[in-house]
């Protein structure tokens, strides 16, 4: 696309937020707006079934008035199928080969032996992913390490997904927030 149409595309998306003209535009989950700095975020959107936009930023000004300052087409972290990705927590990814967002949402359950201490045994890390077909939520996954699992995206197939490395190690001052998450997704021949 080029600058002009991504300029017009840009005031087209902010025309239709400020103006709540006829369009539709979902965002997803992860709309944020810092009163701090006067900063809406919007991780992704789609306007009227049409275009989608990535990490779009609008300041606030002191006439009330949102001015866009920032607007992508395509998201930050991207991946294809059979590529090994990771994933901090309240990270999404989209999955270029699908046209589908992986998000890393939550802990479900962390028995590995802690940093400091000394165990007889290991066990399970479980985290939950949410699943988005563009900005539409479809469903969760529970991931175990090192088990395989599955999972279908309507008109886009079925896949095989493996939760490889997760970090950090259990134990001293960390939180859900601090972990991250390596994972490949395979497309599987029906």
């Amino acid at each position: 696309m080029s600058k002009a149409s991504s300029t017009q595309l840009a005031a087209f998306f902010l025309t239709s937020l400020i103006m709540a003209l006829t369009l539709t535009v979902q965002a997803n989950d992860q709309v944020q707006y810092a009163t701090e700095n006067k900063l809406l975020k919007i991780p992704s959107a789609v306007i009227d079934d049409v275009a989608q936009v990535y990490d779009v930023e609008m300041s606030l000004q002191s006439n009330g008035q949102f001015a866009l300052t920032q607007i992508n087409e395509e998201p930050k972290l991207q991946a294809n199928i059979n590529e090994t990705f990771t994933l901090k927590m309240d990270e999404s990814i989209w999955l270029k080969d699908i046209d589908a967002h992986l998000k890393l949402v939550a802990v479900a359950e962390d028995s590995r032996c802690p940093i400091d201490a000394i165990c007889i045994t290991d066990g399970p890390v479980r985290l939950v992913f949410a699943v988005f077909n563009r900005t539409i939520h479809t469903n969760d996954l529970l991931l175990t390490s090192g088990i395989e699992s599955f999972f279908s995206i309507a008109d886009k197939g079925n896949f095989r997904i493996v939760l490889g490395r997760v970090s950090p190690l259990p134990g001293g001052n960390r939180t859900s927030a601090d972990y991250e998450a390596t994972l490949i997704i395979n497309g599987i021949d029906e």
